[in-house]
């Protein structure tokens, strides 16, 4: 039994603590009393939880698709902190929107509001890139040539389209030899062995070269890689593939055509690396 008034309203005080949460000085996560052993818990839900008429902060990785759609995001909730990260290995730009404070004060920040640039492989080039260096016999290079000769910058898709209907009537025809002409073209000469009858007189010329334009990446523009033509006689028969000249690097200077027009867009500075 306690006699002392004092003593007996500090109990009641303290106890009255532990019906309802406190707040640590100096922090924002409030606490409970747990009976058993009197132990502090910290319960953060009281704060972050869905019932608060707005979030503590802002986060989130947001994914566009093209420079324009990064631009636009970073100019709504870009701030002076803000920062941009170009990773040319992943083919991707990354904005942390709540970047660490720089210069004076120099106060960290959490860093988990982003927008990522994802750029993506478009269908021609996927296409090129996964025929490329791809053995094909007359007809299949034909329909090849058919059905992609809108890429084609030089020679002219039209100059492409004879080619390949050349090749698709001289199927049934052996061939003996090729000579290489003059001005990078190919003479393939052959014996018939059917009625079948091909412009040019037994003989079809094809370049030993080409120039496609396609886009890189979705939406983005048309890029020049240069195509060699190659050819094998196998049994008197024409197998034909082609080869593209270095189209890492046709990538690779895409990919620096997106990073700089985000740039100018923005006229920020970009930093090359990949962002923690």
């Amino acid at each position: 039994m306690i006699e002392d008034n004092d003593s007996l309203q500090t109990l009641i005080g303290i106890a009255r603590q532990g019906l309802g949460p406190q707040e640590v000085p100096g922090g924002n996560i409030p606490y409970v009393l747990v009976p058993e052993g009197y132990k502090a818990q910290a319960v953060p839900e009281l704060i972050f939880n869905d019932h608060n008429p707005t979030p503590e902060r802002v986060k989130g990785n947001v994914q566009v698709f093209d420079p324009e759609s990064f631009t636009e995001y970073y100019s709504l909730f870009s701030d002076a902190n803000s920062r941009i990260f170009a990773d040319e290995t992943k083919q991707s730009v990354t904005a942390v929107i709540d970047y660490h404070a720089a210069g004076e004060g120099n106060f960290p920040r959490w860093g988990q509001h982003r927008v990522t640039l994802t750029l993506r492989q478009s269908e021609e080039w996927k296409r090129w890139v996964g025929f490329n260096n791809r053995q094909m016999n007359q007809q299949e290079f034909a329909e090849f040539l058919e059905q992609n000769a809108a890429d084609i910058f030089n020679p002219a898709p039209a100059a492409i389209r004879e080619i390949a209907e050349d090749l698709e009537v001289s199927v049934d025809v052996d061939f003996a030899s090729a000579q290489k002409m003059a001005g990078g073209r190919v003479v393939l000469k052959y014996t018939e062995t059917t009625k079948t009858t091909v412009s040019g007189g037994k003989q079809i010329s094809v370049p030993d070269q080409f120039v496609i334009a396609i886009p890189a990446f979705v939406g983005g523009p048309r890029v020049q890689m240069q195509v060699l033509l190659r050819y094998r006689i196998k049994e008197q028969k024409l197998v034909f593939f082609y080869t593209l000249i270095r189209p890492e690097e046709v990538s690779r200077t895409a990919f620096l055509v997106a990073r700089n027009q985000i740039a100018d867009a923005l006229q920020v500075s970009i930093i090359n690396g990949q962002v923690a």
